[in-house]
């Protein structure tokens, strides 16, 4: 289990880091909101500004933390 921990970890940090403008990337946001649902997300901290303002575009939980928010965005 901590090796599938530590590729998904590998693999999202890989795919956050290597990505080149107008391309679709994502960040964790709101770091001191533990989510349950999108909701969460959007309605505190600084998610729905990272976002671009599409509410779509944020999202809770993502594999080993399944209640942290993160968003989607253009570089």
């Amino acid at each position: 289990m901590k090796l599938l921990s530590f590729a998904s970890l590998s693999l999202a940090l890989t795919f956050a880091t290597s990505v080149s403008a107008g391309e679709w990337t994502w960040d964790w946001c709101s770091k001191d909101v533990t989510c349950n649902n999108d909701g969460d997300c959007i309605n505190k901290g600084d998610c729905f500004d990272l976002a671009d303002g599409l509410h779509n575009n944020v999202h809770c939980g993502s594999g080993v933390w399944p209640h942290s928010c993160y968003a989607e965005y253009t570089i």
